[in-house]
């Protein structure tokens, strides 16, 4: 399993100098993120899976406190999790993590655990296999902003995701 709990990866800073702000009182303004922005980090980071899981959390982090994101699929066993802090909350929270990969496919896909709030993402234009999820600790999204922030966001993380993972797998098999 690849887990990443560093901060200096690069994105944080460039995201200060393009940081988007919200208006309103909502501090979720998912439909306002960046898209552009997103895209642009994904085509400079490596083509593995790791380094674009990383990219999907820094660039959610402009306004939403997104506490995790991992992603994985199953059938090729591929997973990767990044956790945003070094703290004793995010051990508590990949090992719940780790339970929700390893067990069957949750039938919700948005929930309350304790402090956090969990948004899975399966499918189109995903591979039928693929699994997001995102942790956020705060008020949090509602589903309705949930569902469309990964509508938008999976338009524009497919290609670079399936490459990722396509660049993963050749190098496992050696």
């Amino acid at each position: 399993m690849n887990l990443k709990t560093s901060q200096d990866n690069g994105y944080e800073q460039k995201l200060a100098k393009g940081r988007v702000t919200s208006s309103s009182n909502n501090i979720h303004a998912p439909l306002n993120l960046d898209l552009k922005l997103l895209h642009n980090f994904l085509q400079e980071s490596k083509p593995e899976l790791q380094p674009t899981v990383e990219a999907i959390s820094s660039w959610l982090n402009q306004i939403i406190p997104i506490k995790l994101v991992a992603y994985w699929n199953p059938r090729s066993g591929l997973r990767s999790l990044y956790c945003k802090s070094k703290d004793e909350s995010c051990n508590d929270l990949l090992e719940k993590t780790q339970a929700i990969i390893d067990g069957p496919l949750p039938r919700i896909r948005h929930w309350r655990q304790q402090s956090w709030l969990f948004h899975l993402w399966t499918g189109e234009p995903l591979d039928k296999w693929d699994r997001i999820l995102i942790v956020e600790s705060g008020t949090g999204m509602t589903i309705d902003e949930s569902n469309k922030l990964m509508e938008k966001t999976l338009k524009v993380i497919h290609e670079p995701l399936r490459y990722a993972l396509k660049t993963d797998l050749e190098s496992s098999s050696f």
